[in-house]
């Protein structure tokens, strides 16, 4: 048995009815059955925040840019590893050279 329209929904907030949707019998005092409504309609709009939350994080293109820099940093590394690799073995090169000639001159 599913909610009954609006007209009956708001009834059943109010206390208007004696029994709620779907055959329980309603509390005696009216505070119990608020208290009950409270929390649905609390989680209900926690759960509606949420998913528009994560939906506006999809569709946010703040991520698509944090991944472009990440990518631009990591070939960045690789370059500046590639060039120092270079410039150490060409700079050994140098040393070995300028050494040996300084061995062969004493």
């Amino acid at each position: 048995m599913g909610f009954p329209g609006v007209v009956g929904f708001r009834s059943f907030l109010i206390g208007g009815i004696a029994h709620p949707p779907g055959g329980d019998v309603a509390p005696e005092d009216g505070i119990s059955r608020r208290k009950g409504v409270y929390r649905m309609l609390k989680l209900y709009t926690g759960v509606q925040t949420w998913w528009a939350d994560l939906k506006g994080r999809v569709t946010e293109e703040h991520g698509a840019t944090a991944v472009e820099y990440a990518l631009m940093v990591a070939l960045i590394a690789v370059v500046i590893i590639a060039a120092v690799t270079f410039i150490g073995e060409s700079a050994s090169e140098k040393f070995n050279s300028v050494g040996e000639a300084v061995d062969g001159a004493s």
